[in-house]
């Protein structure tokens, strides 16, 4: 396990090309290997997408810890 995988666990983030839109990016977000959240709409490069999901991962932490 990577160290930026450990910084997202117990989530992790999976950022794919768009396979009908060459050039676009999507990113998926599983919690304990289960789909959690997929973005809804597409990047125009990797980084951004990247840079979406780990916003996304930290608003599903800060909610998780607003939980218990």
């Amino acid at each position: 396990m990577s160290e930026a995988d450990r910084d997202l666990h117990p989530y992790s983030l999976d950022v794919q090309p768009v396979p009908s839109k060459p050039g676009k990016w999507q990113w998926s977000i599983r919690l304990h290997g289960k789909m959690a959240q997929r973005s809804d709409r597409m990047h125009d490069s990797e980084e951004r997408a990247r840079q979406d999901g780990l916003a996304s991962i930290e608003r599903l932490r800060r909610s998780s810890d607003r939980m218990f």
